[in-house]
């Protein structure tokens, strides 16, 4: 994971690496019996929510 995150960041991507101890491969789909999973779902949330709005408000002061 390290070295994707790294190469995104070399090929200019907005990367976050946020790994979760202790938790099997795949765990964001036990969300609702993991806690973990929830908890990271609602920071894929967070992260794609910003990328978005910073997105949008780009795309509307380029007129």
């Amino acid at each position: 994971m390290a070295v994707l995150a790294a190469r995104g960041r070399v090929a200019g991507a907005d990367v976050t690496l946020d790994a979760t101890a202790d938790v099997p491969h795949l765990f964001q789909s036990f969300a609702g019996v993991l806690d973990e999973a929830g908890d990271a779902l609602d920071r894929v949330a967070l992260f794609l929510g910003q990328r978005m709005r910073a997105a949008g408000a780009a795309h509307t002061s380029v007129k």
